[in-house]
């Protein structure tokens, strides 16, 4: 966690495009991280000005995004492969930036895969589908309220089964 915490702020001060960042983070932990392990991540840079989000995907589970006004969920930037995974010139060719608008009362939500796969005692997974309905239902509210409610519909649906993964999430919701 020190290579890490100390290549990725080394990597913030050099002002990088998503994608940027993350090919040189993979350079740089492919030489310090051990054979059979990974990081994943995600990036955003988020422009109030233009009102858009640019972002890179390296691994980590594909971040939701709820269209207000459509009252919808996407599924930003599927494409992306964990730092460490592959230590050559290839890793460059798993990465893409996007960018997308944002309007105001969207929200942007991230998450770790210990939430969606998460068990109930019939051991099935919380899941994907499950992490966006209720993310849909509760969109309209403010960031706390969403990450609550959330959190609440997973404790609902895994019942009294242990949660075996850690899990987080965050919700960004843009009010301009």
């Amino acid at each position: 966690m020190a290579q890490l915490k100390g290549v990725f702020q080394s990597l913030v001060l050099m002002n990088f495009s998503t994608v940027d960042f993350v090919k040189y983070a993979n350079k740089a932990l492919s030489n310090c991280l051990e054979r059979n392990t990974f990081v994943t991540l995600s990036i955003f840079i988020i422009d109030t000005k233009n009102k858009n989000i640019t972002s890179t995907r390296a691994g980590h589970c594909p971040t939701l995004y709820y269209n207000a006004e459509e009252k919808c969920i996407y599924q930003t930037n599927k494409k992306g492969l964990g730092l460490g995974i592959l230590r050559n010139n290839q890793f460059d060719n798993h990465v893409i930036e996007i960018t997308q608008n944002y309007e105001p009362n969207d929200v942007l939500f991230l998450y770790t895969d210990g939430i969606i796969e998460a068990r109930n005692k019939e051991k099935e997974e919380y899941g994907t589908k499950q992490l966006e309905e209720s993310l849909k239902q509760n969109g309209h509210l403010n960031s706390t309220l969403i990450i609550q409610n959330v959190i609440n519909d997973l404790y609902a649906f895994c019942g009294d089964q242990k949660l075996e993964d850690d899990y987080t999430c965050l919700a960004v919701k843009f009010i301009k």
